[in-house]
């Protein structure tokens, strides 16, 4: 009979021992946050010294911009693209510019910079325009496949700047690499 007893009052234990254990949460695996890596950030400027790039209008026609610059630099967490073109008017005068530039700070939060203008010493008017975007990377984004600026302008994944409005309200899409 004691034995019995025993026997009861051990598979109690063990029965409150799994009920016990049941209530506790398993650990967490940690989750991980998302990055910016310097591929993502080269595939929005897919440009290199000395690419000639057409961008068209409807009103005034094709413009072919020739890349002076284009770099990336990284150090530990931070990244930076400079991009630089100068388009030529239909004398072949070097006339008009695009700067885009990129910086990642911390592996997480992007920032792009984008102007574009003419480059005439005469004219006094606004003969530039800007725009901007920032991005954090977050569990609960992803970088997209095309970014728009803060004036409108639009950046793709693996083919650059796409589409801008220039100093003059004139819309320009690009057309085609040479």
């Amino acid at each position: 009979m004691k034995a019995v007893k025993c026997m009861k009052m051990c598979l109690a234990a063990i029965v409150m021992l799994g009920f016990a254990s049941c209530g506790q949460n398993e650990p967490e695996t940690p989750t991980l946050t998302p990055i910016i890596t310097e591929s993502q950030v080269k595939s929005y400027f897919p440009y290199g010294n000395g690419d000639r790039i057409v961008f068209f209008n409807d009103l005034i026609g094709d413009i072919t911009y020739t890349v002076s610059e284009a770099t990336f630099n990284t150090n530990a967490s931070n990244m930076e693209a400079n991009v630089t073109m100068f388009g030529t008017n239909y004398l072949g005068e070097q006339l008009y510019f695009i700067t885009l530039k990129a910086e990642v700070a911390n592996k997480r939060i992007l920032k792009i910079e984008f102007s574009q203008g003419i480059e005439e010493p005469q004219l006094t008017n606004a003969t530039s325009k800007t725009g901007s975007y920032v991005y954090e990377a977050s569990e609960s984004s992803e970088l997209s496949q095309s970014i728009t600026l803060s004036d409108g302008s639009i950046i793709k994944q693996e083919e650059g700047l796409v589409y801008f409005v220039d100093f003059d309200a004139e819309k320009w899409y690009f057309k085609k690499r040479l």
